[in-house]
């Protein structure tokens, strides 16, 4: 179990001004609050995850909260403490993702048992957004064959297929707090409020600093990229994920000749779908994956070339 339960309540738990009435008038309007905060299961969840851990079961746990509540130290320090339980070492940098698309990419090269985070700091907004959703829905809903085990955080509730969920609640240190300093140098530990798959309150757990400060400092740099794709306005990457398809098909010798003799755009959308083998894709989608495929063939070099070649035989030029 984490040592810092040991002295767990020599804790100095604190809230700024606002965060306090926040909290008040969270507790009028539901008092399973007050209840939940009377309950430490710190020691009762690690032990839970060492369980599943050792027994090699899937896992599925969400985090929700407002942005500086603590959330990514508090999912990585869960699931470094997991992942110690299973006998490893390093979260795989890989496998901690900021969009669904991204993190679909990953989990299709999954090993049996791999550890997976998504940061859903954004919407996925315009097309494809939801059949992404959809899709994730399908992999953690079937996570058990292949002991998958999916950590989410985000600033906003979201629904996913979890067995338990945390709130971030309130920021603690040793000794007291100093306002005259920065809080981020004092802020050592998070209480939250750990919520069960049917959103019932069960009480709160702890979490404490992450130790292992460069996988925190490759996370933040990866984050930030994130970041700045996001202010550019390219936060979904599933543009990217289209045009990528749309390559990886035209690779295809067996589809490239057959697209290129189809007549009509019904012929060709119609090769294209049995291309993707029943790959979910919105209707908007796949109007940009044909567009992209045609656009190529008519552009791109390497492919113009094989195009003639097939219509010299058919003579059809």
């Amino acid at each position: 179990m984490p040592n810092f339960l040991l002295m767990s309540e020599q804790i100095d738990w604190a809230t700024l001004p606002l965060q306090e009435a926040s909290i008040k008038m969270a507790k009028f309007y539901n008092t399973d609050y007050n209840i939940a905060l009377q309950k430490n299961l710190t020691e009762d969840f690690f032990r839970h995850l060492k369980i599943i851990a050792n027994t090699n079961m899937n896992f599925i746990m969400s985090c929700f909260g407002t942005q500086g509540s603590g959330k990514s130290y508090t999912i990585a320090m869960i699931v470094m403490e997991f992942l110690k339980y299973k006998g490893l070492k390093k979260i795989d940098l890989d496998n901690c993702c900021f969009t669904i698309n991204d993190l679909l990419t990953v989990v299709e090269r999954l090993e049996e048992g791999g550890v997976f985070i998504l940061d859903e700091q954004v919407h996925t907004a315009g097309y494809g957004s939801q059949v992404e959703r959809h899709i994730l829905d399908n992999v953690e809903m079937t996570t058990r064959a292949h002991k998958l085990c999916f950590f989410f955080l985000a600033p906003k509730f979201f629904v996913h297929n979890f067995h338990y969920f945390i709130e971030t609640w309130q920021m603690g240190t040793e000794g007291e707090w100093d306002w005259n300093k920065s809080i981020d140098k004092q802020w050592m530990y998070t209480k939250s409020i750990l919520f069960d798959h049917r959103q019932h309150m069960l009480g709160y757990i702890i979490t404490n600093t992450p130790e292992d400060k460069e996988f925190l400092k490759a996370y933040d740099a990866k984050k930030n990229n994130f970041i700045n794709e996001v202010r550019m306005r390219r936060g979904s990457g599933r543009h990217q994920y289209i045009m990528d398809k749309a390559y990886a098909l035209l690779e295809d010798e067996i589809f490239f000749e057959r697209f290129v003799r189809s007549k009509g755009n019904d012929l060709k959308r119609l090769n294209m779908l049995i291309a993707l083998k029943g790959e979910l894709m919105s209707t908007d989608e796949s109007k940009m994956l044909l567009s992209y495929i045609k656009w190529a063939i008519q552009e791109e070099p390497k492919f113009v070339n094989k195009a003639k070649i097939i219509k010299g035989k058919q003579g059809i030029f």
